[in-house]
């Protein structure tokens, strides 16, 4: 995936969106439906995301807390040998972890503890010539703070959203996504999340008006997520069910086509796409579609199998 973009990556928080069309066969084979938010690895993420231009900085502030740790040594200082094993410990970890905002908070804060031990005091510049912190670190905050606040409200709505679906309330659940939508920050989609809570409502709504409009609003807010949702194939699978349940059997087939497009070795649409094909007589395409699914699934879902054993029966009947 990095050999794609090494320079500059493919953008901070889209490893969940770009990943899967990268999955090795042997990955999707083993962990079928799964799901990949992160490397997992404190040096791939940055290269994944932000390429040579985000590793290079992050190794060079490794470097410099792996110098800082050797200057602590040599000279003795008690902090030396915890902070230094602290370092080894956090990097060892983090080979294998996620870097959070709380796991970088204290990679980071590590590092930072590090070169200030490692600083003779009498080198330390005199604070009184940075009275310009103050300024900066007031108006990040303000930023920080009208972040949260979009954030608090975006999430009570999204609240009130489950709790009139809950009610069976379509279109109370409908004002209160237009305040979700209102406030939630760029990047922040929940259309995916409301499209199927809505299509749940479609089924156990007491009203017939509710149910209508709750099905309007799933596919409303079924095709906004394939724009705005991070796992893009999650967004048109759950677009084809919405297709599905209308009888529209050509943007089915375009939905689950998009679907296995954002993910290839992904067994599902395939092999939903290989049922909707034997319903059109589309027999060998059908078969095709249905070996996929056996391939990429492993013989971890025994009905994934069975629909290609029966699709091969169909093709060989005379």
């Amino acid at each position: 995936m990095a050999a794609h973009r090494p320079i500059q990556g493919f953008g901070p928080e889209t490893f969940v969106t770009e990943f899967p069309r990268f999955e090795s066969v042997e990955l999707a084979r083993a962990y079928p439906d799964f799901y990949h938010e992160s490397p997992h690895n404190i040096f791939l993420d940055p290269l994944t995301s932000r390429g040579l231009i985000g590793l290079l900085p992050l190794v060079a502030l490794c470097g410099l807390g792996v110098w800082a740790a050797l200057q602590l040594l040599r000279r003795g200082d008690p902090l030396g040998a915890p902070l230094a094993a602290a370092l080894v410990a956090c990097l060892v970890c983090q080979q294998f972890g996620v870097l959070i905002v709380p796991t970088a908070l204290y990679f980071y804060l590590l590092l930072a503890i590090l070169v200030a031990a490692a600083i003779p005091i009498e080198t330390i510049p005199d604070s009184s010539s940075a009275r310009w912190y103050p300024a900066c670190a007031f108006a990040v905050a303000i930023l920080l703070a009208v972040f949260a606040v979009r954030l608090v409200v975006a999430d009570a709505a999204l609240a009130a959203v489950d709790r009139r679906v809950d009610a069976g309330d379509a279109m109370g659940a409908s004002q209160a996504y237009r305040t979700v939508l209102g406030w939630q920050p760029a990047g922040a989609g929940s259309d995916l999340r409301y499209s199927r809570a809505m299509q749940q409502l479609v089924v156990h709504a007491p009203l017939f008006a509710s149910r209508l409009m709750a099905r309007q609003e799933a596919i409303k807010a079924g095709i906004a997520a394939t724009r705005t949702s991070e796992d893009r194939e999650n967004a048109w699978y759950n677009l084809a069910n919405l297709f599905a349940a209308n009888s529209d059997a050509a943007s089915v087939e375009r939905s689950l086509r998009n679907a296995i497009a954002w993910a290839p070795n992904w067994f599902k649409p395939h092999w939903t796409l290989a049922q909707l094909l034997d319903l059109e007589n589309r027999h060998n395409q059908a078969l095709a579609e249905a070996a996929e699914a056996v391939r990429f699934d492993a013989g971890h879902d025994p009905e994934v199998t069975e629909t290609w054993k029966q699709l091969k029966k169909i093709q060989s009947t005379p």
